[in-house]
């Protein structure tokens, strides 16, 4: 076959997230005409209206402002879905550029760094995702996925730890194209738990690349002395517009590697092509 993956990687599991994700996409196109797919019972729709980004001005647009639908918690079966979407609206670029570090404690439990613009949806998404899945139990007798797309692949390994730091529980992880979402210790802290994490990616897709990894670009080892100023320039620019770790940020959980490419940012990102791409024989 094209690609091998281990063996405790579901891959109908993802297919079925893929899909999931899909419809929290129809969900903010359609909005209140938007159904669940079949086989599918909705404990909770989220949404978000993130006031925070429209300072000064918040609080006099707060009551204009109308919840964005980001997603929703279902159930099937035994099965408890977490599902959550990526970047649509222009307000949400604001989350993918405000990286700069600020401690995660989800239960009060130190769980390392995020950035700002992650941590600040979270708040908003992490409450009525608990709420539902504490109405259905607790997650005591049910298995609990959490996915994403993705900006939503970012807050997913956030909801993920949240819902181990309040519950107890141990849900999977299968997120699509998402960004690095926390700092070395935030990596460390998931696998110390342990969740189980499948970080499903094309290696031609731009955003598993940010937040940086490294963004020491002056270390002796890379050859680029003969660029001191260029190179400083570049750094102080970089870390200025972003604000970013002096320590960069990691991935997390298994990746599960496939390539494409579709000459555009967009569409070496698609959705649909990466799940397409991950069931090729």
């Amino acid at each position: 076959m094209k690609y091998r993956y281990p063996d405790a990687f579901a891959l109908a599991r993802a297919q079925e997230l893929g899909r999931l994700v899909q419809s929290a996409y129809d969900q903010l196109d359609k909005g209140a005409a938007w159904t669940p797919p079949a086989g599918y019972a909705v404990l909770a729709r989220l949404s978000v209206r993130e006031i925070w980004k429209l300072k000064p001005f918040s609080e006099v647009l707060e009551h204009l402002l109308q919840p964005v639908p980001f997603g929703f918690v279902a159930i099937k079966g035994n099965d408890v879905y977490v599902v959550l979407r990526g970047t649509r609206t222009p307000l949400e670029w604001f989350d993918d550029f405000t990286a700069q570090p600020v401690d995660f404690q989800p239960g009060g439990q130190p769980w390392g760094h995020t950035t700002l613009g992650f941590k600040l949806l979270y708040d908003e998404l992490g409450p009525p995702i608990q709420q539902a899945i504490a109405a259905h139990g607790g997650g005591a007798a049910q298995s609990i996925f959490v996915t994403g797309h993705s900006l939503g692949a970012a807050v997913a390994h956030m909801a993920a730890a949240g819902i181990a730091a309040q519950f107890g529980a141990r849900p999977i992880s299968y997120t699509f194209c998402g960004p690095r979402t926390g700092d070395a210790p935030f990596a460390a802290k998931f696998d110390a738990t342990p969740l189980t994490t499948w970080r499903i990616f094309n290696t031609e897709d731009l955003v598993p690349t940010v937040p940086p990894a490294a963004v020491k670009l002056l270390e002796p080892n890379v050859n680029l002395q003969g660029l001191a100023v260029l190179t400083q320039s570049l750094s102080k620019s970089l870390s200025t517009f972003v604000h970013l770790s002096p320590v960069g940020y990691q991935h997390i959980g298994y990746p599960i590697a496939v390539t494409f490419h579709r000459d555009t940012i967009a569409g070496n990102h698609d959705l649909g092509s990466l799940c397409t791409e991950i069931a090729q024989p």
